[in-house]
């Protein structure tokens, strides 16, 4: 185990920064499959500031790739970060003044915010870095590492280098007192192996091809076009002269024309979408599904809008959760570091947390519930059920809400999810209420909450309510028959 001592790197800053390190190759003027076939082959061995860079040209490029990926980013990077106790430590107290005193010196630290935030920029070419800057044993500046000085070596010790100078021959060893390294995609050899821009590449090369492919044939044949006619035995001196109108109206819009000369101008006919249309559509959802998990449009049952976004939701939400159980893992080397630097080796080691909650299948945990029942299962534990929906349970009396009394998804016309468990309200509610809301539930589609507001309607004008509605009528009703 290290000592205090051992926890400590060098003082300063190892690189300085330099011009060149806001340079780019000029990656944009030649991206194509060979060039980008030698820059994937350049990062599986030593260089990887042109595989960092060719991700930023491809995301700069393509509004659809820019928009899931910094979504990606903001799954984990918009949510406000803390460090907490070691949930395992014996002794809690200890464990909480270790996690509080490491969360004071990250939030004094310069340049916290946009080094946390540079570190989500690993979510798809699965590398960033940024330099820790000590004086003494004081933590005082996070500084991201630009991509020009980061490169890896595969020989006497693997592993992601920083260069110094910007060249590959002067380099260091990224050590974790020194460095954090994000490779959120985790690696066993090399960080370009296994992550999502190495499945978006080869698509994104055909989507950007087709997309070039389609301008040049929209400019060819997507204008409006001047020809001009004349009549059989036309000489050719008399044709030249035709043609030299019809380049002068192209270049110029301007031209003196003979005196009986047949111009015309045809409009060009709707243009096809494809191939090139569900080519780009094709690879922009694949993008989604590497990138955000799954897409709107995916593969499930059709059962409707809902169930699209609850399935896009429920998947998005476990995408965000294991990035942000990849940010722990990164950032662990850093808060043991911390703490024992100021309590010595054997302190609790603070958690990296952000307020994000595995997803839970609560639909699974109901059916496990019901299955209990069926099998004679007469009680269960209340706070495993409380733990299992992810609940509180209640401080006293006055904290209590009982089930029936809890707003559902019902509540809201237009944003009902189908089949949501109604929930009937305790408040008296005005005519004018009622009325609205029949109407409202009427467009919404909701059987159960029309027949319910008709019953209490009619209950509040004092006449006898109708008989239950079994489908709902084509226009939306003003509160049904209520005559006696």
């Amino acid at each position: 185990m290290p000592d205090q001592l051992e926890m400590i790197p060098h003082d300063g800053q190892t690189y300085e920064f330099r011009i060149v390190d806001a340079l780019r190759s000029n990656l944009a003027d030649a991206i194509t499959p060979s060039r980008i076939a030698s820059v994937v082959k350049a990062a599986d061995y030593a260089y990887l500031n042109e595989w960092l860079e060719l991700w930023q040209e491809m995301r700069n490029r393509d509004p659809h790739l820019y928009t899931v990926a910094e979504k990606r980013r903001m799954g984990i990077g918009g949510i406000p970060w803390n460090v907490g106790p070691d949930p395992e430590a014996e002794d809690q107290d200890a464990a909480k003044r270790v996690a509080d005193h490491c969360a004071k010196v990250l939030r004094k630290c310069e340049g916290v915010d946009e080094a946390i935030w540079h570190l989500t920029s690993a979510l798809g070419p699965n590398i960033a870095v940024v330099e820790k800057v000590f004086d003494g044993p004081r933590l005082r500046k996070l500084v991201p590492v630009p991509h020009t000085r980061i490169g890896q070596w595969l020989y006497d010790k693997p592993g992601v280098r920083i260069s110094l100078d910007g060249t590959i021959t002067n380099t260091v060893y990224a050590d974790p007192r020194k460095y954090i390294v994000a490779m959120p995609h985790g690696s066993l050899i090399s960080p370009t192996w296994d992550c999502p821009m190495r499945a978006i590449l080869l698509p994104w090369v055909g989507k950007h091809y087709a997309f070039k492919d389609w301008l040049h044939f929209i400019e060819k044949f997507g204008w409006p076009f001047i020809y001009g006619e004349f009549p059989e035995g036309t000489s050719e001196a008399d044709k030249s002269k035709l043609l030299g109108y019809l380049n002068a109206l192209a270049a110029t819009r301007t031209a003196a024309i003979k005196a009986g000369t047949s111009l015309k101008i045809e409009q060009a006919a709707r243009l096809p979408d494809e191939p090139f249309l569900p080519l780009i559509q094709y690879v922009d959802e694949g993008m989604s599904k590497i990138m955000l998990g799954q897409t709107m449009t995916t593969d499930a049952p059709d059962t409707g809008t809902y169930a699209y976004g609850k399935i896009a939701k429920d998947v998005q939400s476990e995408v965000a959760y294991s990035d942000y159980v990849s940010e722990q893992r990164y950032m662990h080397p850093t808060m043991q570091q911390l703490a024992y630097i100021e309590f010595g080796p054997p302190a609790p080691c603070p958690v990296w947390k952000r307020e994000i909650e595995e997803s839970a299948d609560y639909e699974s945990i109901t059916k496990k519930y019901e299955g209990a029942k069926v099998a004679g299962v007469k009680s269960v534990s209340k706070a495993q059920v409380v733990a299992d929906f992810g609940l509180n349970a209640p401080n006293d009396e006055d904290d209590t809400l009982s089930v029936a009394e809890v707003p559902t998804a019902q509540s809201l016309p237009g944003e009902a999810a189908p089949d949501a468990p109604i929930a009937p309200s305790t408040e008296p509610l005005t005519l004018n209420e009622l009325t609205l809301g029949i109407e409202r539930f009427t467009r919404a589609g909701n059987l159960a909450w029309v027949n319910l507001l008709s019953a209490k309607l009619a209950e509040l004008i004092g006449v006898t309510a109708p008989p239950p509605l079994n489908e709902l009528p084509t226009a939306p009703p003003t509160g049904g028959d209520f005559s006696e």
